[in-house]
């Protein structure tokens, strides 16, 4: 991106004004991705979760971590204003969000552990159903233990 971009850096006059608008644009693209996220999430979606994780990546890789350089207030016209308002709303919701899918991402690997650890604690008694395995005949090719 060119040093005026939506990475952060300050234009000025239209272009900066215009860097803005991407840049706000980006960041309500990013707000959307964690909502449709957290409903993929709540569908058991976990493709869909995941490619919408990699959305969200690419779309932080191209903002990058510098803080974006603001306008002055004085620069912006009312719907710019109105505009930047909603995308702050839209971030701060989707903060939320996000903290929602961690905590229910916790609460799934909780759950997984729990189960994993007692299918593990289960005495596999399985075989003992099968009875005289060994001494299978074309008369009687299975039998069953009923007596368990």
């Amino acid at each position: 991106m060119s040093s005026g971009g939506p990475s952060g850096r300050r234009a000025s006059g239209k272009e900066g004004k215009e860097d803005m608008k991407a840049l706000l644009g980006m960041y309500a693209r990013y707000a959307s991705l964690v909502r449709f996220q957290e409903e993929a999430l709540a569908e058991d979606d976990l493709e869909k979760f995941e490619d919408l994780a990699r959305a969200r990546e690419e779309i932080q890789e191209e903002v990058g971590s510098e803080p974006p350089a603001g306008l002055p207030e004085d620069y912006l016209d009312p719907e710019d204003k109105e505009f930047l308002e909603k995308v702050h709303e839209e971030i701060r919701d989707a903060l939320l969000c996000d903290a929602r899918i961690r905590d229910r991402l916790q609460q799934m690997k909780r759950e997984a552990s729990t189960n994993v650890k007692t299918v593990e604690g289960r005495g596999g008694q399985a075989k003992e159903y099968l009875t005289g395995d060994e001494a299978r005949s074309a008369d009687r090719p299975h039998q069953l233990n009923v007596r368990l």
